[in-house]
């Protein structure tokens, strides 16, 4: 009886993940990635802030505002151009 068992749980386990993958597959290619779209709306809040607080700056104290930021959060800011932001964005096609 266990033979048997361990005969066909290896293949059932087997089959249980390729259904899993298989379904994961399928809703990322008809609805987007869920985790990617769950992390965006997660970070709008925090980006809002963040830009509010740093544009409400005067010109001579937005960089200490943004190095303010980087002191106190987990999360890396960096500085871009402009232009080559639109560019990153603009190949993204976002």
């Amino acid at each position: 009886m266990n033979r048997l068992f361990l005969r066909f749980l290896g293949p059932v386990l087997l089959s249980i993940a390729l259904a899993t993958v298989f379904v994961y597959a399928a809703i990322t290619w008809l609805f987007g990635d869920p985790i990617e779209q769950n992390a965006m709306r997660q970070a709008a809040p925090q980006v809002f802030l963040i830009e509010q607080y740093i544009d409400k700056a005067a010109p001579d104290e937005w960089l200490s505002r943004l190095n303010k930021v980087r002191e106190v959060s987990q999360v890396s800011f960096e500085l871009l151009p402009l232009a080559q932001t639109m560019a990153k964005t603009l190949a993204q096609g976002i």
